[in-house]
């Protein structure tokens, strides 16, 4: 009995050092990461989830996504939701989200997976979520300085043909 209640500890002490591995792999993302279940509740919530929605990991476990973020169904992102317990990938490109309490938004991407049980059965989603509001407001320069250099080149093509016609009219007129 001794022996097979130190296997078990030990077993126990075996499992709780890899899930305390997980998390940490989990915690080290650059991506927010969140996992649901089939209920849409919350099983998953990393520190960068945190930063990122102002919302500490405890304060959301175990709460449906909806409940914690109503505008999620509002914009349609249940859907994502829907086709990860539905076996799809999926990624949600540019979309804005109002996370923080303040009304601040930002630009994200989203990508759902199902997770997979055992019998290979849907058990969940897990979520990715990369803040890329940086490269919109980039993008949005961008388009910006190639509107302002399509302006210029207009403007030049105008002058040249104003200078061609005074050119044409001078020589009329010797």
């Amino acid at each position: 009995i001794k022996e097979t209640l130190f296997a078990l500890k030990q077993a126990e002490a075996e499992a709780q050092q890899a899930r305390g591995f997980a998390d940490k792999l989990i915690d080290s993302s650059v991506d927010g990461i969140l996992a649901f279940d089939n209920e849409y509740r919350l099983t998953v919530w990393n520190s960068q989830m945190e930063k990122l929605s102002g919302r500490p990991r405890e304060a959301v476990l175990g709460q449906s996504a909806f409940e914690v973020f109503p505008f999620l169904k509002e914009m349609g992102e249940d859907e994502y939701f829907q086709e990860a317990l539905g076996g799809k990938n999926v990624v949600a490109k540019d979309r804005s989200y109002p996370f923080s309490e303040n009304g601040d938004t930002g630009v994200f991407e989203a990508q759902y997976s199902p997770i997979y049980g055992e019998g290979n059965e849907i058990i969940g989603g897990i979520a990715t979520i990369r803040d890329v509001t940086h490269f919109a407001q980039v993008e949005g320069k961008l388009q910006e300085a190639e509107e302002i250099t399509r302006q210029a080149e207009n403007e030049i093509q105008n002058k040249e043909q104003e200078v061609q016609q005074e050119r044409n009219q001078a020589e009329l007129a010797e």
